[in-house]
């Protein structure tokens, strides 16, 4: 299996327009919250009525609480969204570790290289809490916006690249809890770039942080390496090895094409490129078991597109009783990396429960014999 795999490459146009979208979003962003903090920093229309207060001119006053209360406010959102970022990653390593893997080929790194840079980046979520948490308290500020916005800037080249590149999936910053596109993170994340600079340079001399900020944001950090260190080791053998194990939930993963779902009761699943010559050979045999009757749902899952001519092709000459989705190319290689394929595997509730590799399928006379009868 090609590690990196070719992909459709979008028009120019389209990712000049994207880009140009999200520096406008960015703008938005950064003069909605000047326009939040000039109205929270206004005086009130009673003021001038009350003998007591002194004259507040705009200029002294109202101009520069309104930058002030911007950076206050863009900076409260942007720890939020460290923080949003962080936790899901510090809480399922091995599902950031294949959102990491596609873009370890897209840099064109080794295989030695690779694996060094995978594994390093698991270390981004608990970092992401803690500047997420130090963000909220204004700890440090001289040295938590330096980190913050470096981590930013890099999240949004590297991003930019691999959609420049063609790969256009979910990056994973936000785990299963937001999907999007490369294309739509690189508008977002244009846009938080922005709100990150407007908080560090409109509250550049705001020195105001909570009472033992210091040590809240210790013991933070304490409590999410912790919890890191203790999730990375349950997610080592995930991490080494492909998903497609016995005892692993297929957790974050979608199907495109009209398929059964693969995360309710027992299904049978067929990882399986509509150019393998294993896997072209395999399906007529799973043919004649679908037609024997009395076995779970089969579905074969491939990164091909479901109107690619490759499928297509093999609808045509092959006819599979079975029906094909479609999952990314990350969760293709969840399912695949290190063994190759066709892989079939019994599913129960989206919990893997057997395996069978290439040659099971390929290299026994009596196909039959392995799969099991439903319950």
């Amino acid at each position: 299996m090609s590690r990196a795999g070719e992909q459709e490459r979008q028009p120019e146009w389209t990712r000049i327009r994207a880009l140009i979208g999200g520096m406008l979003i960015g703008a938005f962003s950064v003069f909605g919250c000047l326009y939040i903090g000039w109205r929270k920093s206004r005086p009130s229309k009673f003021h001038n009525r009350n003998p007591n207060l002194s004259e507040v001119t705009p200029t002294d006053a109202t101009e520069p609480t309104t930058i002030r209360n911007a950076g206050l406010l863009a900076r409260i959102l942007m720890g939020i969204v460290f923080l949003g970022a962080g936790l899901p990653k510090t809480w399922d390593p091995g599902l950031f570790f294949w959102d990491v893997v596609p873009y370890t080929f897209l840099l064109g790194l080794d295989e030695s290289s690779s694996a060094l840079v995978e594994r390093s980046a698991l270390s981004l979520g608990p970092v992401e809490c803690i500047v997420g948490v130090a963000l909220l308290l204004n700890w440090k500020r001289s040295v938590v916006f330096p980190v913050a916005t470096v981590l930013m800037a890099f999240f949004t080249v590297l991003v930019t690249l691999a959609w420049m590149q063609g790969y256009d999936e979910s990056c994973g910053c936000f785990g299963t809890f937001l999907d999007r596109s490369a294309g739509e993170a690189v508008v977002e994340d244009v846009a938080m770039l922005a709100l990150l600079v407007l908080a560090w340079v409109a509250g550049r001399r705001s020195k105001a942080h909570l009472a033992r900020s210091g040590e809240i944001v210790a013991g933070a950090a304490c409590l999410f390496l912790v919890l890191g260190s203790i999730q990375f080791v349950g997610a080592r053998d995930r991490i080494s090895d492909s998903d497609l194990k016995a005892g692993v939930s297929l957790s974050g993963m979608s199907v495109q094409g009209e398929t059964p779902s693969i995360t309710e009761g027992e299904v049978l699943i067929v990882v399986m490129t509509p150019t393998c010559a294993r896997c072209r050979r395999a399906v007529p045999r799973i043919n004649r078991i679908i037609t024997e009757g009395d076995v779970p749902d089969v579905v074969g899952l491939t990164h091909y597109d479901q109107d690619s001519k490759e499928l297509v092709a093999l609808r045509e000459t092959l006819e599979p009783a079975f029906p094909i989705g479609t999952v990314t190319k990350k969760d293709f290689m969840r399912l695949a990396w290190g063994h190759g394929v066709p892989r079939m595997a019994l599913l129960r509730n989206g919990e893997v429960v057997q395996v069978w590799e290439a040659h099971d399928l390929t290299d026994v006379e009596d196909l039959a014999s392995l799969i099991p009868r439903k319950l």
